[in-house]
């Protein structure tokens, strides 16, 4: 008898696991302006409205879109307006789409 509890017990804790670990992670948005590029690392800083800076990594599958063309990481500049669709993973602010609109 002892033996199925157990066997039961380990059963909830797995199916739990299980759950926690199939919660999706929601996007955030965010606007700002661009304060620093570092191509190199695939990272930026953004700072928004209240002048709180943000870092940012461009995740793996990000996309960077400048007037709605495709563009690298490295084509951003400071002082560009951005709006950004983010996953938070591992304490990284990991963004997934950059869309800048510049002046012609």
């Amino acid at each position: 008898m002892l033996r199925i509890q157990k066997i039961y017990c380990l059963g909830v804790l797995a199916l739990a696991l299980l759950m926690f670990l199939a919660v999706p992670v929601t996007a955030e948005e965010i606007r700002g302006t661009v304060i620093n590029v570092y191509g190199d690392d695939n990272e930026f800083v953004m700072t928004d409205e209240e002048l709180t800076d943000y870092p940012f990594r461009l995740a793996e599958y990000g996309k960077v879109l400048i007037n709605g063309e495709e563009a690298q990481i490295s084509d951003l500049q400071a002082g560009d307006e951005v709006e950004i669709v983010y996953e938070v993973q591992d304490d990284l602010n990991m963004a997934t789409s950059v869309r800048c609109t510049r002046a012609p």
